[in-house]
């Protein structure tokens, strides 16, 4: 051991980690989530701006309602951003 030089231990058995906080799991749908999947169901070309004008809320709400259910696997987007269609995930 060199001179001068301090060694320390630390146990990590009480580390405390970066911990998400308000990230809830298997959330309901909202009614305006239910509404949009009943939109894709009879009108598959659906668009962001016309449910956008339907509930007087912003495009990015709605961008983020579909993001929400396409990531939980009950609607997929099929073909490109411009031509493209959302569809209901069939299980």
């Amino acid at each position: 051991m060199e001179e001068g030089l301090f060694i320390s231990t630390i146990p990590l058995g009480n580390l405390v980690t970066k911990k998400e906080e308000n990230v809830p799991l298997n959330v309901p749908l909202n009614d305006r989530m239910k509404y949009i999947i009943d939109q894709i169901y009879t009108y598959k070309n659906i668009n962001v701006e016309e449910l956008s004008i339907h509930f007087q809320v912003s495009d990015k709400t709605i961008k983020r309602d579909l993001a929400y259910l396409k990531e939980n696997k009950i609607i997929k987007h099929v073909g490109s951003k411009k031509t493209g269609h959302w569809q209901l995930i069939v299980q």
